[in-house]
């Protein structure tokens, strides 16, 4: 019976890794957990981010005046007045005190519950003022025309020296839930390499594939298969999560989201690679489950750190900082999304950022392949560092 070819062989190791994952309960849980999570977080974006902030205004005897004032200068923000006519005082206080009222204005006072909003009591304020001055000058003879004009005076015009980008806010929003996703995909799938390597070393069944497959080979098939099933229910997210967004008007494809979309799912892909390769490696030099967080705990901290540097380039991100970092392996899969969702970076930055990225883990692949072939059959302690780079003792 001739051999398989390195692409047969390398397909049959993935499929079987896709067949026995897939298969697992605990993938179906988090598979349906994580899309609960994207729905919520999505459903949260819409019912309370954006929309003007509403204040709900009671309105007592002789107050009318200062209300409609309030909502005028109300139109003027991102402020929103309801009002509601009231009696009296007493019934003013009931409804303060039931919480349906934000304020109250009554016999030429404001009243609150407790504490009066900084924002609403600017408001209130100013109509108060508003109301007054033009009283005092309606009594002194000044025509209705003349107090209008002087009391509400055209707004100064707006330049804006660089163009506003409308959709900035919803990209950042989607781009940063995506980074989350991509941050857990990376480094819950890097890990389940690593357990597979020492659980296939410890039940010695890697020696019987090794027997019939090259170890790189065998390597390269876990890879692939454990990065499909990871890319496959990315996939399914990113589709629930975009269904979700457009069901509910969130965001709209126009906004720029796909692009985020697209992109984070390629840096899955590229970023996947970087860590697994590197995952592989480490969980090959144990043989007990017990030792693989010894030998992975740099990488673990590698893909922390960079979920952090996202966070950070999530409030600043036209610093030098992100702007160094995004170009920077493996920190540039989770930050470059965010700096491009924000407008801070072009289409040939983001190729670029992934052409670095898929050099430097061109570069490790050699070297990550040699420690595993080294140091997979070699059961007992944990082997060092040098003799699995080697082969040799330390």
């Amino acid at each position: 019976m001739s051999e398989l070819s390195a692409g047969a062989t390398v397909a049959l190791i993935a499929r079987r890794e896709i067949t026995e994952r897939t298969r697992e309960r605990a993938f179906k849980i988090s598979t349906g957990i994580t899309l609960l999570i994207v729905v919520g977080a999505i459903l949260a974006i819409k019912i309370f981010g954006g929309g003007p902030t509403t204040y709900d205004v009671g309105v007592g005897p002789g107050q009318q005046a200062v209300a409609q004032a309030m909502v005028a200068q109300a139109k003027q923000t991102d402020v929103k007045i309801d009002l509601t006519q009231l009696p009296d005082a007493a019934a003013a206080k009931d409804r303060l005190d039931g919480g349906d009222l934000d304020l109250a204005l009554v016999d030429g006072k404001l009243v609150v519950k407790k504490d009066l909003n900084s924002e609403l009591e600017s408001l209130a304020t100013f109509a108060s003022q508003q109301v007054q001055a033009q009283q005092t000058l309606g009594d002194v003879g000044v025509d209705g025309a003349t107090i209008g004009k002087a009391l509400s005076p055209a707004p100064p015009a707006v330049e804006t020296l660089q163009k506003v980008d409308p959709d900035r806010d919803t990209r950042q929003a989607v781009a940063f839930i995506a980074v989350i996703l991509l941050y857990g995909q990376l480094i819950s799938y890097g890990i389940t390499v690593a357990n597979g390597v020492v659980e296939e070393k410890s039940t010695r069944v890697v020696e019987i594939l090794l027997a019939t497959v090259r170890p790189r080979r065998l390597l390269a098939g876990k890879v692939l298969g454990v990065g499909a099933i990871g890319l496959a229910q990315l996939l399914l997210i990113a589709a629930v999560g975009v269904g979700t967004g457009l069901a509910t008007g969130t965001f709209s494809l126009g906004a720029g989201v796909l692009g985020i979309i697209v992109q984070v799912l390629v840096w899955f892909v590229l970023g996947f690679t970087f860590y697994a390769v590197l995952y592989a490696a480490g969980g090959a030099t144990v043989s007990r489950q017990e030792d693989l967080p010894n030998a992975t705990n740099l990488l673990t901290f590698l893909v922390v750190g960079s979920f952090f540097a996202a966070v950070y380039a999530s409030n600043a991100a036209g610093s030098t900082v992100t702007t160094v970092l995004s170009y920077v392996p493996p920190f540039s899969a989770l930050v470059m999304p965010i700096r491009y969702a924000a407008g801070d970076s072009a289409w040939w930055e983001v190729l670029l950022s992934m052409g670095l990225l898929i050099i430097v883990t061109g570069a490790l692949l050699s070297l990550a392949a040699r420690i595993y072939e080294n140091a997979v059959l070699q059961t007992g302690a944990p082997t060092g560092w040098r003799k699995a780079l080697t082969g040799t003792s330390a």
